[in-house]
């Protein structure tokens, strides 16, 4: 990565604009697609403490130079409480995805099979994405300061979840696998199971 004060090209133009009021939008979506075109103009966090604050800002920035009306709206209340990203990504889905949501995408996973001639990468990819808006971050009834070990305890719960519903619409040779390698991360089992495509 580059300097974190250079400029940075951001063709917004080329990017929906996030309302927050249009049902055919897909927050999740956005998000990911934002986050990927920071990654790409950023890089990654750096290891310097001190270029965090400069790193950190620029990924806001970039954010919300993308929303628009009650989207905008509700950056701009509550931007200087958000301190970061991962913040910025609870809160906003909290905003802007319906609680029922998640019932929605629960039932689609218990219910995902692997389509004839799907690539199993895209198998994959579509249980993973129910399964993280089936189950999201929730802060509910969690201090502040304990979201942070939280969160990393919800993902390792998704990370299963990943695991147990993927397996379900495989072939046998992928329970065997996960017999013989049973602490197996979805990393892992996803690295086994596409390079065994026509096996699995």
């Amino acid at each position: 990565m580059g300097d974190i004060n250079t400029p940075v090209s951001f063709p917004d133009l080329a990017f929906d604009k996030f309302s927050g009021e249009d049902p055919c939008q897909d927050p999740n979506k956005f998000l990911n697609m934002v986050e990927n075109k920071i990654n790409f103009s950023l890089g990654r966090r750096p290891d310097d403490i001190d270029l965090h604050e400069a790193y950190d800002f620029r990924q806001l920035a970039l954010f919300s130079s993308l929303l628009r009306g009650p989207a905008a709206d509700w950056y701009a209340s509550n931007k200087e409480r958000i301190e970061n990203w991962e913040m910025l990504k609870t809160e906003s889905l909290n905003r802007f995805t319906d609680g029922r949501d998640k019932y929605k995408f629960r039932i689609e996973v218990e219910n995902c099979v692997r389509h004839p001639h799907e690539v199993i990468k895209n198998y994959l990819a579509r249980v993973k994405s129910a399964v993280d808006r089936g189950w999201p971050n929730d802060f509910t009834d969690i201090p502040e300061r304990n979201h942070c070990v939280a969160r990393v305890e919800q993902q390792a719960k998704r990370n299963q979840k990943y695991i147990d519903y993927a397996v379900r619409g495989l072939k046998h040779k992928a329970h065997e696998y996960l017999i013989e390698h049973p602490n197996a991360t979805f990393e892992q089992f996803k690295e086994q199971i596409i390079s065994k495509d026509l096996t699995f």
